[in-house]
């Protein structure tokens, strides 16, 4: 049995080497193994499947397709029925046990969500600013769009995708209105977000300054635009990481995505109105929202300030 799996298996150099450990482990290991998987089969090719089985395994095969041809190939595998009714090759069968067995449960986040202070999204948003005037000054684009980007991620509390998706004429800034329509969110979810007072003069100014730089303005055109055209999401993520390397604020786990929670968690820190939160951030379930609702480092703080003194 030994040599008849040493000559079907030695398809790569890799192999050859892992061959001689299948001997009493892998006779160990196939008496676990799913026999009644496969039907009408003898009791020879039957053992020879369960060893290959548990090479897969072991050297977790199945990443390329040339490896699902390549076994079929020479061991000549076909498809095999399971009890279960359903056709799969031996190979797809060893993938789908080895990604349950190396599926390993993610840690439980004690403290909640990741987001910034209120003090570090205003440190942000001061320093892009600043980076946004000196490049108007010298005539330069970069530092305009990402200030436009920074100041509307963190007053909306938008989504990335959903910030470079956003075209002019989703842009509700004529007079008396001040609002922003989210085409196919997450979840294909459409809604209104508001925008505050300075975010709205911030966007006529972007707008007027595109139509003077020659771009395009119509209501079909995407807000952000580079030289080689539309902004990704990818891009935006970017300039938020570079910024956030700049003032020491990047950490793993505080991804852009954290400035949507920063912005929820600011929102109801102010008036404690889950359903404002919920409209805004168009959560379908209040379930989703509730997360927000819990107690910020701050006001831990200032309950403890003074406690036994």
């Amino acid at each position: 049995m030994l040599s008849y799996m040493w000559n079907r298996l030695r398809l790569s150099t890799r192999c050859s080497s892992i061959c001689y450990l299948v001997g009493r482990v892998g006779q160990v290991l196939a008496l676990q193994m799913d026999r009644d998987n496969f039907h009408g089969l003898g009791q020879r090719k039957t053992q020879n499947i369960l060893y290959l089985f548990y090479w897969v395994e072991r050297n977790s095969i199945g990443v390329s397709p040339k490896y699902h041809r390549r076994i079929e190939r020479k061991l000549n595998i076909k498809l095999f029925e399971t009890r279960k009714g359903s056709v799969m090759t031996v190979i797809n069968l060893a993938m789908e046990r080895n990604r349950k067995a190396r599926k390993k449960a993610k840690p439980t986040n004690v403290d909640g969500i990741k987001f910034f202070s209120a003090k570090e999204i205003k440190l942000l948003r001061r320093h892009v600013r600043q980076k946004a005037e000196a490049d108007l000054k010298c005539r330069r684009k970069t530092a305009v769009r990402e200030w436009m980007a920074i100041d509307l991620l963190t007053c909306t509390g938008l989504r990335v995708s959903e910030a470079a998706n956003l075209k002019i004429g989703d842009l509700n800034i004529s007079y008396g209105n001040s609002s922003i329509f989210v085409r196919n969110g997450k979840g294909n979810i459409s809604g209104t977000v508001e925008i505050p007072a300075n975010l709205k003069k911030h966007l006529k100014q972007f707008l007027r300054w595109k139509k003077e730089q020659g771009e395009g303005t119509c209501e079909d055109d995407f807000l952000f635009v580079g030289q080689r055209g539309k902004w990704t999401s990818q891009a935006i993520q970017q300039i938020v990481k570079k910024y956030l390397k700049q003032l020491n604020l990047y950490q793993n786990g505080k991804s852009v995505h954290a400035l949507r929670h920063s912005y929820a968690v600011a929102l109801y820190s102010k008036e404690r109105d889950l359903r404002t939160v919920q409209r805004q951030l168009r959560h379908r379930s209040i379930q989703s929202t509730l997360v927000y609702a819990d107690v910020t480092t701050e006001e831990i703080q200032s309950q403890i300030r003074g406690l036994w003194t």
